[in-house]
């Protein structure tokens, strides 16, 4: 029981973990932004949060094509409704296509 009881605890732990990590990534997006960093730089804070979001969803129980389903229906969803940004640049088709390759 005992032993049970710390697997659950560990598992926790790496949870709140992975959160804090995602804040903490996400904090250094807008600071990178803020402070006019470098394209690269800005990247890999982007990069940083995709990893965390990807990582945490796992350890949450949903798999990685799980979590592409999910993003690619409210990708369609917002492609229906035809906001501003798609209407202008057509994003979220362009990332859509991308996740299906």
């Amino acid at each position: 029981m005992l032993s049970q009881e710390s697997d659950i605890l560990k598992k926790l732990r790496i949870v709140e973990s992975l959160k804090a990590d995602l804040a903490s990534s996400l904090a250094e997006f807008y600071q990178d932004v803020a402070k006019g960093k470098d394209k690269q730089e800005i990247n890999e804070s982007l990069a940083e949060i995709i990893i965390s979001t990807y990582i945490l969803a796992r350890r949450l129980g949903t798999s990685y094509p799980e979590l592409d389903e999910a993003t690619s229906k409210i990708l369609s969803e917002k492609i229906n409704r035809e906001p501003e940004i798609e209407r202008l640049f057509g994003d979220f088709t362009k990332l859509k296509d991308h996740i299906k390759r």
